[in-house]
């Protein structure tokens, strides 16, 4: 059996440069990612190699320049250590009452303006802050996790993309949001890959971190932003940057395509996460073992079945995994934590968050990585993850209706 990617996602028209945003000092942080590791940059064809350590290179160098800022404002204090902003268990997300009529309130200007205030010279935003407690002050950080420089600008939890929407309700009219929202824009299209994906964070973190991630609909986010500002759902946004986002999104969906899994010469879904040059699925956390993700491949279908005029090859992209999660439902069975799955006449489908790519079967680990086959020797990871999804069927039904848009050209 072989299994692989569509085709390899080394090269592509990048926007990323080895411009310097503001390191005066030219002293940049170390780098110790092993997905981007240059060794493994230095086996690529010289013009793939050159745009990936450019990428690279504007990493570092938007690190530095979030740093310095930082360390800036210590010196000035006379402080000694990054002070953490506060920190919130839950995402930022949208909230049904934000509209343009709210952000002109007191409370929505005093939001706008916090959150304005935690976006980082590199122009994106960090995680799990709590905006609620007011604005950023001088020596905090961006990141209000354990590691004072993680998630220095990410897409993970919803995270900048939620920022930019909220930002967008106010661009009309208020100037400092509509250069907020242009700085991020600047972010997320140097954040893209080379090969048109995104990693979840970005500078870049190492680890599973720099990955192409469909995890948490981090990529999905983003290419749903993209496509409303190429679309001029945001007036505000000149013309000339709606062309770079129409770009960005056409590059995005070039990149699905060429890392959707390839199982015995049929196209099936996507991973969680997949290696940013090779595009095969790789690990993300421990527990998160490479394989066919049911939820987030869905999630990635959706996102492809939304531009109005997919290529031949998206459309193709769409219809394989279509029937993919046709042949992989599960009927009449629900998912009960700690239980796992339970026969119930009529319920469902479901399908496995993780599938094994060799053999078809729903794949677990717990924290220590260990691959398991059983629901039942789940511990550590029996609860607080979701192992099974009941969302590709959402999918499904939307893909019925698109199907007859866009039907399957047979060869």
């Amino acid at each position: 059996m072989t299994v692989m990617a569509m085709s390899a996602v080394a090269c592509g028209s990048s926007a990323a440069t080895a411009a310097d945003p503001g390191n005066a000092s030219g002293v940049l942080p170390p780098y110790t990612g092993t997905l981007l590791a240059s060794g493994r940059m230095a086996s690529l064809a010289p013009a793939a190699r050159q745009e990936w350590e450019s990428y690279v290179l504007a990493s570092r160098s938007g690190m530095a320049a979030d740093q310095q800022r930082v360390q800036g404002e210590l010196r000035t204090l006379g402080a000694a250590s990054v002070r953490r902003p506060p920190n919130t268990a839950s995402d930022f997300t949208w909230q049904s009452q934000w509209t343009a009529a709210w952000a002109a309130s007191t409370a929505g200007r005093t939001l706008i303006s916090t959150v304005r205030s935690y976006q980082t010279p590199s122009g994106g935003w960090g995680k799990h802050i709590d905006y609620a407690q007011g604005p950023r002050q001088p020596g905090m950080g961006y990141n209000s996790e354990s590691d004072e420089w993680a998630y220095v600008g990410t897409i993970d939890n919803s995270a900048t993309v939620t920022e930019m929407r909220l930002l967008a309700l106010a661009a009309a009219t208020d100037t400092a949001a509509a250069g907020a929202f242009d700085r991020g824009l600047s972010y997320l299209l140097q954040a893209q890959f080379p090969g048109g994906c995104w990693p979840q964070v970005f500078p870049l973190m190492g680890s599973y971190h720099d990955a192409i991630t469909n995890n948490d609909d981090a990529l999905v986010n983003v290419v749903r932003l993209l496509r409303d500002v190429s679309f001029g759902r945001h007036a505000f946004v000149r013309a000339g940057r709606r062309a770079q986002a129409a770009v960005a999104v056409d590059r995005a969906s070039n990149c699905l395509v060429a890392i959707q899994v390839v199982v015995d010469g049929a196209r099936t879904t996507w991973a969680q996460q997949h290696d940013p040059i090779t595009g095969v699925p790789v690990i993300g956390r421990s527990y998160e073992l490479p394989g066919l993700a049911g939820r987030e491949g869905a999630r990635v279908m959706d996102v492809l079945m939304e531009d109005p005029a997919p290529s031949a090859t998206v459309a193709a992209a769409v219809h394989a995994a279509a029937a993919w999660y046709r042949r992989t439902a599960i009927p009449n069975v629900v998912y009960i934590a700690d239980a796992g799955l339970v026969t119930s006449q009529g319920s469902g489908p479901l399908w496995p968050r993780v599938t094994e790519i060799n053999s078809g079967r729903a794949l677990f680990a717990n924290r220590d990585g260990i691959p398991l086959y059983d629901y039942a020797l789940l511990t550590d990871r029996r609860s607080g993850y979701a192992w099974y999804s009941s969302e590709p069927a959402s999918s499904l039904n939307r893909y019925a209706t698109w199907s007859r848009v866009h039907p399957q050209q047979l060869r």
